[in-house]
């Protein structure tokens, strides 16, 4: 796993052949950007978020097979109202994917911001901890997905989704 925030720039989280498991069982492992922009990890249990109160775009490069499981959530955009990734972009190099497991939410944006999926092969999985959990979701935001595979089941009804408004534009994709 490698972070980097460039001057003025975009945070940019590459995964290569990464393997966060169990994130959230038992004290697990949190991983946010600080206000300063330093990485740091500490227990609780969602899988990639950012700190409170700061926000911020994220650019996520997946390279080679990656893994997260976690207990609530994946990427995860927001949680309540004070952590906040606005707009999310994925990125996948040829071949590589990203399989994801848990609870709630997966991969979110902050409310009223897009994410974007691009040549990339996603695998994410969600299960009821109360509420409906959405895999992929971009609430009141547009979700774009092109050149890519998405796969996105849960235990209730909602596999991607924009949730009240935005639009879900799907090019050159299987989802």
């Amino acid at each position: 796993i490698k972070f980097e925030y460039p001057l003025g720039g975009v945070p940019t989280l590459t995964f290569k052949d990464a393997t966060l498991d169990q994130i959230g069982d038992n004290g697990g492992t949190l991983y946010y950007l600080q206000s300063d922009g330093t990485y740091k990890s500490t227990g609780t249990c969602s899988g990639v978020l950012i700190k409170s109160g700061y926000m911020t775009d994220l650019k996520v490069i997946l390279q080679g097979t990656n893994r997260i499981e976690a207990n609530n959530g994946i990427i995860r955009g927001h949680v309540g109202s004070s952590q906040y990734f606005k707009n999310i972009t994925i990125i996948g190099e040829e071949g590589s994917s990203l399989t994801g497991t848990g609870q709630g939410i997966g991969i979110s944006c902050a409310p009223g911001y897009d994410m974007t999926i691009e040549n990339a092969n996603i695998d994410v999985r969600t299960a009821s901890g109360g509420g409906t959990p959405i895999p992929i979701r971009a609430e009141n935001g547009n979700l774009t997905i092109i050149n890519s595979t998405i796969k996105a089941s849960n235990t209730k009804n909602v596999a991607i989704g924009t949730i009240d408004s935005g639009n879900i534009t799907i090019i050159d994709s299987t989802v």
